[in-house]
């Protein structure tokens, strides 16, 4: 009618296309699914890949290793009787060439150990035999062995303690090896100036470290400094070569000690690789002991025994007088083991004694051994009345699974 007013309205039904929409989002979101699981499984599979060809190699390193030292062995033994005039005398041209194959041969076998000892690393075959040590003197030692090296290049090499004697758990070979390769790798691309070994104690660690004046390390090149098969700046023709597995050796030794290695350097103006070693308390060195032997037998395969000496005092007794006691009971106890792969390790108070592949029937065997001398020594010395040695025993799987749960059948004896 005039005048009123008309409102329209228009309807659609549109479930259908909300259903259509829904189907799209959902099919949408199944695509990006089904990529993103696309994308992680070929990262897998590459990740696996990975491992598989490294895995491959480090066999391969590890078995032309093994094959190459037997023959390099009766290669050098042959070399060295002829120079040494065994086999009939020789003219001083035949003995300059001589000389170099054997310094060739010297340098191969360096190599071949290098490569044994990464693989053997790596692989998780390795377990330290750590005892309380001055690593000062260990120092020394790599200083006195490179000494002459450095002369001849005109280097000082010297070495910067803190204090005269600073002990600490390591493995003594090994921290040795350590010292060695950082001293020889200074000496080899250090031109001229000096070669610097230092040593302090920090707080719970010993930081160690040695510089040189020599070439120095890009700064794009540090964080590979202690990777396999790295050599940096490296020429053709005359000069130093190697390797480049020195440093990843190094790395891999301090990790297992549970330190911690890093690296200075400016190009031309010199190196300084520190590391530091952690400083147990009894009980920690104990309880890290147990944990590598643990590790060691589990992939083994084989049973590990541990026995803990211990002096029970009877009486009131000066500590300075157990001191001397318990060096006596260390010594009885190393000459008592017959085996290599044994463990020994020392407190003031307390002896712990590692026998891998050994079952607690054959470690008690063991015990009484080593108890028999102990129990002399203390008669002899009118000691029996006021100590005892007193012995934990426990074995691996057999008493628990994991370090802590031996730890808890020992740790009364350890202070």
């Amino acid at each position: 009618m005039k005048g009123e007013k008309v409102i329209l309205g228009v309807f659609r039904d549109i479930t259908e296309r909300k259903k259509s929409d829904n189907m799209l989002q959902a099919n949408e979101e199944r695509f990006r699914t089904l990529i993103d699981i696309k994308k992680t499984e070929a990262v897998k599979a590459a990740l696996e890949e990975r491992r598989r060809i490294d895995k491959i190699k480090d066999e391969f390193i590890s078995t032309v290793s093994h094959e190459l030292r037997t023959p390099m062995t009766s290669v050098r033994e042959g070399v060295s009787q002829i120079l040494e005039g065994m086999l009939g005398r020789i003219n001083d041209k035949q003995r300059k060439f001589l000389s170099m194959a054997l310094d060739d041969i010297d340098r191969l076998s360096r190599i071949v150990h290098n490569l044994l000892d990464i693989s053997r690393i790596e692989s998780g075959t390795v377990l330290l035999k750590k005892e309380r040590s001055d690593i000062v003197s260990l120092a020394r030692r790599a200083i006195a062995s490179l000494d002459l090296s450095a002369k001849n290049k005109g280097l000082k090499l010297r070495g910067v303690y803190a204090e005269k004697k600073i002990e600490v758990y390591v493995d003594r070979d090994r921290i040795i090896e350590v010292f060695g390769n950082l001293v020889d790798n200074a000496v080899k691309f250090t031109q001229k100036g000096r070669i610097e070994i230092s040593i302090q104690k920090k707080k719970g660690m010993v930081e160690c470290f040695v510089s040189d004046t020599g070439k120095g390390i890009a700064k794009e090149d540090i964080k590979r400094t202690f990777m396999r098969f790295q050599q940096f700046g490296r020429t053709y023709g005359p000069g130093e070569k190697g390797t480049g597995l020195g440093l990843s050796i190094v790395a891999s030794i301090i990790a297992l000690h549970k330190g911690k290695i890093r690296v200075e350097s400016k190009v031309n103006k010199g190196t300084k690789i520190i590391f530091t070693l952690p400083e147990y308390t009894p009980r920690e060195l104990f309880r890290q002991y147990i944990d590598d032997g643990i590790k060691a037998a589990s992939l083994t395969e084989e049973p590990l025994s541990i026995l803990v000496y211990y002096i029970k005092k009877k009486m009131k007794i000066a500590g300075q007088k157990i001191v001397p006691i318990a060096d006596k009971l260390y010594e009885l106890i190393t000459s008592s083991l017959r085996r290599n792969t044994d463990m020994v390790v020392r407190d003031t108070h307390a002896v712990l004694v590692m026998l891998p592949a050994t079952k607690i029937g054959d470690a008690c065997i063991i015990k009484e051994r080593i108890e028999k001398p102990a129990e002399k020594y203390l008669s002899q010395k009118r000691l029996d009345k006021v100590i005892k040695i007193g012995c934990k025993a426990t074995v691996f799987p057999d008493d628990g699974s994991s370090a802590d749960e031996l730890f808890d059948k020992i740790k009364e004896a350890v202070r």
